[in-house]
């Protein structure tokens, strides 16, 4: 009956939430009608999106926020960029062709899953995705970036994280945050590891709340 009533609607999901959380993400989902995922196009890009994986809510708006990531960074085609908290690998395959290479880490496995298949579906051929947390797989594998994009849940990074981020010693942080409070606290210990920030923009993805997007740029001197 909805979906008659509402014909643009492509799946219908059912997922159960049973803790005290502010997300929405569960371990299972039930497809009750329609397609496994969505097609979002940003860009000239297509990305896959399964119930699992995170993406942003507004797509007018992530296409904002993803072009000022573009013109934010400072990247040449030599470059490595390291894309923490990947999601579905939209920002790093949004700016693949600036770069050498883009390595995605990301926890979720479906995600993970997702951002590979959306590189082969844009003929993408320079990424690499690793499944993991964060603090971990910096543990294990030894990087180099000339740029890091940091793109964590509102709750930001741990004091891990951050220590394996800082071990890196990229020239170039941009930090992608949701959460101005966990903003404040891990720029603080950024700077406090001789980060100095550069720039700062808003940008408003969720109208109509006192929800921001803020992107940071973090810069220092080898």
């Amino acid at each position: 009956e909805i979906t008659k009533k509402f014909p643009e609607i492509i799946s219908v999901y059912v997922s159960i939430q049973d803790q005290i959380s502010d997300t929405a993400v569960t371990p299972t989902s039930t497809l009750l009608f329609g397609k496994s995922h969505l097609i979002e196009t940003l860009g000239s890009l297509k990305f896959k999106i399964s119930p699992q994986s995170f993406f942003q809510t507004n797509s007018k708006q992530a296409e904002v926020l993803y072009n000022t990531i573009r013109e934010t960074a400072d990247l040449k085609k030599t470059d490595t960029l390291l894309d923490l908290y990947c999601g579905t690998g939209t920002i790093g395959m949004y700016l693949s062709d600036l770069v050498s290479e883009v390595i995605g880490i990301e926890e979720v496995p479906q995600a993970v899953a997702d951002a590979k298949e959306n590189a082969k579906l844009n003929n993408i051929t320079n990424t690499n995705f690793y499944c993991g947390r964060v603090k971990n797989v910096l543990k294990e594998v030894q990087f180099k970036a000339d740029c890091v994009i940091i793109d964590p849940p509102r709750s930001g990074m741990s004091k891990k994280a951050i220590k394996r981020i800082l071990e890196i010693n990229s020239p170039q942080l941009i930090y992608v945050s949701c959460n101005h409070m966990t903003l404040l606290r891990d720029l603080n210990e950024l700077e406090a590891a001789g980060y100095k920030v550069q720039s700062y923009q808003p940008i408003d993805m969720f109208p109509n709340t006192f929800h921001l997007e803020s992107i940071v740029k973090c810069t220092k001197e080898s």
